[in-house]
């Protein structure tokens, strides 16, 4: 019996080792872009240019296709925290180095999150498409991983439930409505985010206040091309 007590324990501990090791791992693709401060002017000048752009082209209200590719949504969530002040309303201070990875039909977001005692490669697997009728746009959390850990649905609901309940009762207590906040008011638990959410197609362009809807999203390997059609 002791044998066995001491097989049982080396076991134990070697799937723990191995767990640990995956926890930590670093995802291949997850490769953050490095930019210098020389870099930043070019890419705020870039990314107005881009935005004014798109702004024109809903301005003449005929449909349009945009290209968003992954180095350089990734060059711009490298410098957002330089260019963007306001920065920490999008992404909390304990995700740092945000890297986006297209590919299989899905959007992978891979972030480091640190706290106090330890930090990881959280990363999360998202389907975006267009409902057939066009109405909504159905948004799927796919998979969310720790390193090469996939982690359980219910470990997530114990950690994120409660800041997800959180999060509804302060949408519903809130005055102001958007496509956003309408359609994840009603989510309070994790499942449904795995069932997805269903975000009404109507946007607003906040260059001339400017109403648009999204006719097509197709992720390809490397770039997501939109198609826009103005309202």
């Amino acid at each position: 019996m002791r044998w066995v007590s001491l097989a049982m324990a080396m076991v134990t501990a070697a799937i723990l080792v191995v767990l640990w090791m995956k926890f930590h791992r670093i995802p291949a693709w997850y490769v953050p872009v490095e930019v210098s401060v020389e870099d930043l002017p070019r890419i705020r000048s870039e990314s107005s240019r881009w935005a004014d752009d798109i702004g024109d082209k809903v301005v003449r209200r005929r449909s349009f296709e945009i290209e968003l590719h992954e180095f350089t949504v990734n060059e711009f969530l490298a410098a957002l925290p330089d260019i963007a002040p306001d920065a920490d309303r999008y992404l909390p201070r304990e995700v740092l180095d945000p890297c986006i990875d297209l590919r299989d039909g899905e959007i992978h977001f891979g972030a480091r999150l640190v706290q106090e005692a330890w930090q990881c490669i959280v990363t999360l697997a998202i389907a975006v498409q267009v409902t057939d009728d066009g109405r909504y746009l159905a948004v799927a959390l796919r998979d969310v991983r720790g390193g090469s850990l996939s982690i359980p649905q219910s470990l997530l609901q114990r950690v994120v439930g409660p800041l997800l309940e959180d999060a509804q009762k302060a949408l519903q207590r809130g005055r102001s409505s958007n496509v956003w906040s309408e359609a994840f008011r009603d989510v309070d638990s994790v499942g449904k985010l795995y069932e997805g959410v269903r975000v009404r197609n109507r946007f607003t362009w906040p260059n001339g206040n400017r109403r648009f809807r999204i006719e097509s999203i197709t992720v390809l390997d490397g770039v997501v091309k939109v198609v826009i059609d103005p309202l």
